[in-house]
């Protein structure tokens, strides 16, 4: 059964999926460069730029799975860093359903992503599911990338949390 997309049921994957991202993200990103409230007090990429390299990651890693792979890029997901001391930053989420993939090749697809994001320096992340899930962070730019078949649906999403939406912490 394929499932196409809007389906409720594929709408309701894929957001249960970026919301649990988001919140990993935004759990990580209270460890990295923040002041007593949990803000970062260190300049970031901006939005746009956010969305941009997350958009060229996402294209990149499609890339990596099969030279027919197509994206349908989905609404991003950007949204306050909740619960970090206020929500003047914004952890930016990007989604892309991948299509003219063999889904029955899924776990070689996951393998072939983790060679290849590992040598880009990306690290694997804990996790565990019952479908094929690759899920990374890499140290220097925090970008949190994941690769997941869910319900006949291949998806390839992009984390970056807590990001000045200027780039610019505000003054003090």
């Amino acid at each position: 059964m394929h499932l196409a997309v809007g389906h409720p049921v594929v709408t309701r994957v894929r957001a249960a999926l970026v919301a649990c991202l988001l919140a990993c993200a935004a759990v990580a990103a209270a460890a990295c460069g923040a002041d007593s409230a949990g803000l970062s007090t260190d300049s970031t990429l901006t939005e746009e730029q956010a969305n941009q390299r997350g958009a060229e990651l996402i294209a990149d890693a499609a890339r990596q799975l099969s030279s027919s792979a197509s994206l349908v890029e989905q609404p991003n997901q950007d949204v306050a860093c909740t619960g970090l001391g206020g929500g003047e930053q914004l952890t930016v989420g990007k989604v892309a359903e991948v299509s003219g993939l063999d889904l029955a090749r899924a776990d070689s697809y996951v393998d072939q992503l983790r060679t290849y994001w590992t040598s880009k320096g990306y690290k694997e992340m804990d996790g565990s599911a019952t479908y094929p899930l690759l899920r990374v962070e890499h140290p220097d730019d925090r970008f949190r990338l994941s690769f997941s078949v869910r319900n006949d649906v291949a998806e390839l999403s992009a984390v970056l949390s807590c990001i000045w939406p200027d780039g610019t912490p505000p003054s003090r």
